[in-house]
């Protein structure tokens, strides 16, 4: 399990000593794949520190946060392989392991499983499920934010706090 700090600084839960330990690095966004993939998101100060593009991506490799093509506001990441993201327009993209591609819609939050269930919060508040060529709307709820579970249900956050589960 990895985290944010308020100040965006970057944790690691350690199962074993039950404490989070704190790893070198600033982002405002980050995401663990199923296959141990890191991919943060710099922090809008780090990436000006760097004089890089505010949105710009960095995936941790053998203890290093290195660069990675592309500039997103949410990320979510399956695998190295299978890394989505929503860009600060709302525009969705796919990661394929060799580029990125404009997917359809228009979404605030989403979530990949690793069997490849992507699920989102579209800008409208709608929740939707990828059909692996356009986005499903499931009706009767609006949700702030969502996370695809492994067993292929899902869990949604609402505005006002409460949790709702398929």
């Amino acid at each position: 399990i990895w985290g944010i700090g308020e100040r965006g600084q970057i944790y690691k839960l350690d199962f074993s000593k039950r404490k989070w330990i704190k790893i070198r690095g600033k982002a405002k966004y980050i995401s663990c794949g199923f296959d141990g993939t890191v991919m943060a998101i710099y922090s809008d100060a780090d990436a000006l520190k760097y004089q890089l593009p505010i949105g710009s991506l960095i995936r941790l490799e053998k203890g290093q946060w290195l660069n990675f093509p592309g500039q997103l506001e949410k990320i979510t990441v399956a695998s190295k392989d299978d890394i989505w993201g929503i860009k600060k327009s709302g525009s969705v993209w796919h990661f394929d392991g060799e580029s990125w591609v404009k997917m359809p819609g228009e979404m605030a939050y989403i979530s990949v499983a690793q069997d490849k269930t992507v699920v989102a919060v579209g800008i409208n508040g709608g929740a939707y499920i990828w059909s692996g060529k356009e986005w499903i709307n499931v009706p009767g709820i609006n949700l702030t934010a969502i996370k695809v579970l492994k067993n292929g249900s899902y869990m949604g956050l609402t505005s006002d706090g409460s949790v709702w589960k398929s």
